[in-house]
Formats: structure tokens, C-alpha cells, sequence
């Protein structure tokens, strides 16, 4: 069984585009995906397990990861195709594919680069089932992926399941290698787009669409019942939510009524899914009045949804309250290469963030003491991606008057504590810590603060979505 993933979640509305580079931090081939990703609570983590369990070969051929960011360049995705490819041709052996790919890759001069995929997985490999697993915030509005055998996602957000869904992939793929037949998939799509502030998975609606999914999938003949959240800072044919349901074959109907259950369930609630977000001063002022450490949601910033890490809203709504101590990131490859020449101990005038577009708010000029440098790599110890390893590119921790600032040379949502923990940073001596994202905070930030509160900052990730222009496509907003 092939194991392949190339995965990106694309902001389309980001002026910054992906390049090769991007992709080529994480680019793995053969044995090293095992050497990355074995013990982890990945969905290639769960991949191998699964596959293991289920008494099957994995073959791990090719895998890329990049950080959410803009528009991928054709000749980025070129390469990957060529590399997927090559893979491949050069495989023997093969039954059946695990693909992971996220359900939001766009690039240049394709209308679906994933289906793009999966056709050249077909072509090369003819007549092997292919099971593809999505994130939970892949758009699936439009019928997509309807060429291949099995179609699932993620169940939470956060997103803490990832490893789950990767040995159910396996499972469900095992017995079609065993010559049993195609299962039947039942797909709904609705173009309504939420802020991902809005689409954590304990909160309604989706805590209700799940349930009803839960339900579904205790049926007889349902194998599978998948809610696709959407993302909506992906401008495509399809963006909006999808509901798919895999049943064995004999219960073709009960999956097309199951899924229209859904459908029903999540038009009838879709007003639930209006945020209204207090701006950058008032997110400060709430979370000053607030007992013990508090976390503000930069959720024009979610790095995870491909915002490029350097807006100052809330940095400078913070340096106007110098009696108070705040705790943020913010990515600036520049500044952090002056940091690093000025070492530990040193004191520097430098400017940091807004330099992606005006949407990043005006630049932080600031003297500030270089507290510590270090290469900003550190392994994930909450429960998303336990046990990954990630790299900030370079790091240095900076403070100016009672602002710290963790300044990173490549974008990382500080989703896991560890990403300070491994700067030696306390983050119990501070009022509030500045997070640069969303729901997927929460998931390692909950047993550790006293709070949160969700800004509606400007940035690349807006949640005021009335200010985002469409035109691929005419998302219904809640």
C-alpha cells in the first residue's frame, strides 16, 4: 500500500505566493517519511499504524508539507508532479494508495490541483482503490475527488484527531485490497463559509452537524459519515461545507438520505455561524479585566490559515499599557537576521512586522533587549501533532518596556506551549500572551490559561468576511 500526501492549505486572498522553497523544508522521499512521522499522532502516523493493524505493507513513496500561505506557483506544483510521478513509476507492488492532501490547494492555471492528483495517480496506477484524507476544513461545496474509492476527514477542531482518521483511511481501504466491493459515497455541499473562530467543533453548529454524523455512522451500512467544515479564505469553485457518507453498496439509499439529513441540519443552522469579534483595543481592554493569564485570539493573523504572521494590531494596542506584561510572535526574517548579528545581551533599535501588506498594520519600531537567540526548532508536546518537530526558521526573544516578542524567521503558529517552552520563556509571569490564530489554540492553551478572547483583527485571515472579495465563487455567509 502506497503512502503519498501533498498538503497545503491555500489562501488565495494572500498576496504572498508559494514557491518551491516552501515545500521543499518538508519534502520527504521513501524511508524518510517513516524516519519523520513514525510514533507521531499524524495522519501519516495513523497511515502506518493503521496499515499495520489491518495486516498490510506500507510503501511510503513521496510526501510535502508547506505552511498555509498564498497562490502555489505552476512551477512549484510542477516539480511536485513530477516527483509524485517519479515515485510512482518506480514503485512495485502496489494494491492500493493513502493519499493525505488537505482539500485546499490552489494553484496557478488549475481549477482543482488535488483531482489534478489523483488523475495522475490513476494513470499511473490503474485500477488501485485510492482512499484520500482531508483536513477538517477542506472545501467541499461541489462535488470533488469522485474518482477514488473512499474520501474521509477530520472530526475535530482543533484539529486533535489527525492520527485517528489516518488508521481509519487504512481500515477502510484494507478490505477492497481483499477484493470486496467499491463502497457507495452520498455527497452534499452547501456554499456557506465561516471564520474559523466559529468552527470549533465543541461549539454549535458543528457540535450538532457531528452528532448527527456520530448517529449516522452507528447505522447499519454506513462506514463513514464526514462533515467538511470549508475554509474560507480559499476563493474556488467549491468552497462551502460538504457532508459525505460511505455506506456499503446495498445501502445506497440510506446514504443518500443520511446525507441529506445533514444538509437540512446545517442550512437550518447556519445563522449560528455569525461571529461578531471586538477589535484590537477592546480585545486588550477585555482580557486586562479579566483574572489570571489570559489568551487573545489574533484571528486576522491565523498562520494556520495561511496568514503570514507579521500584523501589529494587537502589539500595539499592548505598548499602551506599559504596566501590563504581554507575551506574542510575530515573523520578520529581516529583523530576526539584525537580532541574531546583535546576539544575547544586546540592546537594538529595530522594526518588526507589517511588511506583508496594509492589511498587517503599521510596523513596530522598538527598542529591545535581546533576551535569547536560538535555532527555533522544537518538538510539538500537546495534542496536535505530538511529537513533530518544527522549526521556526531562527528565533529570538525580545522585550521592549512589558511587550515579549518571539521573533521568527519563517511563520509558526504557536498552537503548542513548547513553542516558548523551548525558548526558556515562562509564560505564567505574563497578563496576556498574543496568539496568532484561532479555534486550534485552544486545544493546548485551555488547561494552561485562565481565558480566551476572539479578536476580529484585520490581516489575511479577516473573520469580518463581508471585507473579503470573492469572485471564483458566491459563498453564502452567515
Amino acid at each position: 500500500m502506497a503512502v503519498l500526501a501533498v498538503y497545503h492549505e491555500t489562501n488565495t486572498f494572500s498576496p504572498l505566493r508559494t514557491g518551491l522553497d516552501a515545500f521543499a523544508r518538508r519534502w520527504y522521499r521513501g524511508s524518510e517519511i517513516v524516519t519523520a512521522f513514525e510514533g507521531t499522532r499524524t495522519m501519516i502516523g495513523g497511515f502506518l499504524d493503521g496499515a499495520t493493524a489491518a495486516g498490510l505493507e506500507t510503501v511510503p513513496l513521496f510526501a510535502t508539507f508547506a505552511t498555509p500561505s498564498g497562490t502555489v506557483e505552476r512551477a512549484a506544483f510542477e516539480a511536485i508532479r513530477a516527483e509524485l510521478q517519479s515515485a510512482l513509476s518506480a514503485a512495485e507492488d502496489i494494491d492500493g494508495v493513502l493519499f493525505e492532501v488537505h482539500g485546499d490547494l490552489f494553484v496557478d492555471g488549475e481549477r482543482d490541483a488535488e483531482e489534478s492528483l489523483v488523475q495522475l495517480v490513476r494513470a499511473v496506477l490503474p485500477g488501485r482503490p485510492v482512499a484520500i484524507a482531508l483536513d477538517m476544513h477542506a472545501n467541499m461545496a461541489a462535488p470533488r475527488l469522485r474518482d477514488v474509492e473512499i474520501v474521509i476527514g477530520y472530526r475535530t477542531n482543533p484539529h486533535v484527531d489527525t492520527y485517528e482518521r489516518g488508521v481509519d483511511a487504512a481500515r477502510m481501504l484494507a478490505p477492497l485490497l481483499r477484493g470486496e466491493p467499491v463502497p457507495h459515497r452520498a455527497h452534499r455541499g452547501l456554499p456557506l463559509v465561516a471564520a474559523p473562530a466559529a468552527q470549533r467543533t465543541e461549539d454549535e453548529p458543528l457540535r450538532s452537524l457531528w452528532e448527527l454524523a456520530d448517529r449516522i455512522e452507528a447505522r447499519p451500512g454506513i462506514r463513514n459519515a464526514t462533515v467538511h467544515g470549508g475554509y474560507a479564505y480559499a476563493d474556488t469553485a467549491f468552497t462551502g461545507m460538504g457532508f459525505q457518507i460511505t455506506a456499503d453498496p446495498d445501502h445506497a439509499e440510506a446514504a443518500e438520505a443520511a446525507a441529506d439529513e445533514l444538509l437540512a441540519l446545517a442550512t437550518g443552522t447556519a445563522s449560528l455561524f455569525r461571529r461578531d469579534l471586538p477589535g484590537a483595543a477592546e480585545a486588550v481592554r477585555i482580557a486586562l479585566g479579566a483574572t489570571g493569564v489570559q489568551v487573545i485570539a489574533d484571528t486576522g493573523d491565523n498562520i494556520n490559515g495561511g496568514s503570514p504572521g507579521d500584523t501589529t494590531w494587537l502589539a500595539h494596542e499592548a505598548s499602551a499599557h506599559p504596566g501590563r506584561r504581554f507575551l506574542g510572535t510575530i515573523a520578520d526574517p529581516r529583523a530576526l537576521a539584525l537580532l541574531q548579528e546583535a546576539g544575547e545581551g544586546a540592546t537594538i533599535g529595530v522594526r518588526l512586522g507589517g511588511w506583508a501588506s496594509p492589511r498587517s498594520g503599521p510596523p513596530l519600531d522598538l527598542e529591545v533587549e535581546v533576551l535569547r537567540v536560538t535555532d527555533g526548532v522544537f518538538a510539538n508536546t500537546g495534542p496536535m501533532a505530538t511529537g513533530v518537530q518544527v522549526s521556526m526558521g531562527g528565533a529570538a526573544w525580545v522585550r521592549a518596556g512589558g511587550l515579549d516578542l518571539v521573533v521568527q524567521g519563517e511563520a509558526r503558529q504557536p498552537n503548542d506551549p513548547h513553542l516558548f517552552g523551548s525558548m526558556g520563556i515562562d509564560v505564567g509571569e505574563y497578563d496576556v500572551l498574543l496568539l496568532k490564530g484561532a479555534a486550534a489554540l485552544r486545544a493546548g492553551w485551555a488547561p494552561l490559561v485562565s481565558g480566551f478572547v476572539d479578536a476580529g483583527t484585520p490581516g489575511e485571515t479577516d473573520s469580518v468576511l463581508e471585507r473579503l472579495d470573492y469572485r471564483r465563487s458566491r459563498p453564502q455567509l452567515p
